[in-house]
């Protein structure tokens, strides 16, 4: 009889102890690998500094237990003297699952001032604001950006405010040698003309996509050489851009001579909202006889869901056979 008590209070504990075994066993784990990275993070900071970076904060906190890793660095400061260029945030952070070493998610919040050759850029980002790499053992496999709002200066000249921003790399799912780019917006507002000769339509760029494809570019990213060695095409998979009384669409297909310029192929366009479009550039006084026979052609082409091609051949644009213009040679 006090046999089978035994035994079934075995039983009863049993699920408990092997919990706490395994919660121990784990927490182990954390701990031991919070020291490896901890380590790992200070190898890299003195690499860095060894290189002739300007490496610096305020603190460095590495906690998350018990179900990630979260670094937290206040007041970070990372300059390339050679390049030129010079970041500087009020506070960084980056997680990582335990469970998952090949993803990394940052978010630098608030104030954040980028230093160029072509002049210093001031950045707020919302508290949404996030960005994330991932990779595995060959190469990196994406790279993701969203942006629920951010504010830009330039030289403390504000440029203008950007909403429900995303843009993401990877390689396309059903070729994975394609590098594939997505961006889109929700708006874009302009606190100084973005193009000048562009005034007549508006400082707000409404909700926007892009898909653009680059065959053959993932291997010629990951190597040494980078796209300075890309022969393969540009593919415009779509391109919406809703711009004040622009409503343009467009896909393509080309490829790109040493220069970047397109050499082959072709793109076609689409402009809806036609009349909208006429009216503003005939108050800005741009609406001449050769701009308005432009776009009642592609009004007309426009119909019924159709595309404008425009072909690049023998160092010119062309539509059909006749020859709209020269492009750029040479570097």
């Amino acid at each position: 009889m006090s046999h089978d008590k035994k035994a079934s209070r075995f039983w009863l504990y049993a699920p408990l102890i092997l919990f706490a075994l395994l919660f121990a066993a784990y927490s182990a784990f954390w701990f031991y690998m919070r020291g490896e990275l901890d380590k790992g993070i200070d190898d890299w900071i003195s690499e860095q500094r060894a290189t002739g970076a300007d490496v610096r904060f305020s603190a460095k906190k590495l906690g998350g237990y018990p179900y990630r890793f979260a670094l937290t660095v206040d007041d970070p400061v990372y300059a390339d003297p050679a390049q030129g260029l010079r970041w500087r945030g009020e506070q960084l952070q980056l997680v990582m699952q335990p469970w998952n070493w090949n993803h990394v998610i940052g978010r630098s919040v608030g104030a954040n001032e980028i230093e160029t050759p072509e002049g210093v850029f001031d950045i707020q980002l919302g508290r949404k604001s996030v960005g994330s790499i991932s990779w595995d053992e060959t190469s990196i496999r994406r790279i993701s950006i969203t942006l629920d709002e951010a504010d830009l200066q330039l030289d403390d000249k504000p440029l203008g405010k950007v909403a429900g921003f995303e843009f993401h790399l990877r390689p396309a799912e059903d070729n994975p040698d394609t590098l594939q780019l997505v961006t889109q917006w929700q708006s874009i507002r302009f606190d100084q003309p973005l193009v000048p000769s562009a005034a007549m339509l508006g400082d707000d760029v409404q909700a926007s996509r892009m898909l653009v494809e680059l065959t053959d570019a993932f291997p010629t990213m990951t190597s040494p050489a980078g796209l300075s060695g890309w022969d393969g095409r540009v593919r415009i998979a779509q391109f919406l851009l809703n711009w004040g009384p622009a409503k343009l669409g467009l896909k393509g297909d080309f490829g790109l001579d040493a220069c970047g310029v397109p050499d082959t192929g072709n793109i076609d366009l689409r402009l809806d909202d036609v009349p909208a479009l006429r009216s503003a550039m005939h108050e800005a006084r741009m609406l001449d006889m050769k701009t308005g026979a432009a776009l009642s052609f592609l009004e007309d082409a426009s119909k019924d869901g159709g595309f404008a091609s425009i072909g690049f051949r023998d160092g010119g644009m062309y539509m059909g056979f006749i020859r709209l213009g020269d492009l750029p040679q040479g570097c």
